[in-house]
């Protein structure tokens, strides 16, 4: 009944959802380095848990870019956030970018759109996602959403 749904790397988020409904959502931790903070986020995990059973874990993968450089750095960031939810769980469901932005009609639309199309399904979360740069924010919260509407938490 219960998502968190990871939008991974150093502009992402991590959302929590009840069913369909977004409850949280929270910035990705960045210590001064520009690394993840994984202590951060374990704790934020923890919060966001409380003391309810564990949720189901949906973490974007994000695509291959051929720019080395670049993909050494997502690789770790996306080492340091697998392995902080690995403390939680087992079985994280992968979200590949193409499949639940296509769910959600967001295919070739400007990034803002994500954000958009959350406020429209949760108005009350607009505070939390009333900033531009609120779009990963959105996303995570998206594709937690993906999730449950494609069946894949219950």
């Amino acid at each position: 009944m219960r998502t968190i749904a990871v939008d991974p790397g150093r502009g992402g988020a991590i959302a929590l959802l009840h069913r369909d409904v977004l409850v949280a959502v929270v910035d990705m931790p960045i210590m001064p380095d520009r690394a993840i903070d994984v202590w951060t986020l374990a704790r934020y995990v923890e919060d966001l848990i409380g003391d309810e059973s564990l949720p189901t874990f949906v973490l974007e993968e994000p695509p291959f870019m051929p720019d080395q450089a670049n993909q050494m750095t997502k690789g770790r960031d996306m080492g340091r956030v697998e392995a902080t939810l690995a403390r939680f769980t087992t079985t994280i469901i992968p979200a590949r970018p193409p499949v639940w932005k296509r769910h959600h009609g967001l295919i070739k639309q400007p990034k803002d759109a994500s954000r958009e199309l959350a406020l429209e399904l949760w108005p009350a979360a607009e505070p939390l996602l009333a900033r531009k740069g609120d779009v990963d924010r959105a996303e995570a919260a998206l594709i937690g959403r993906w999730a449950w509407d494609t069946g894949l938490v219950e």
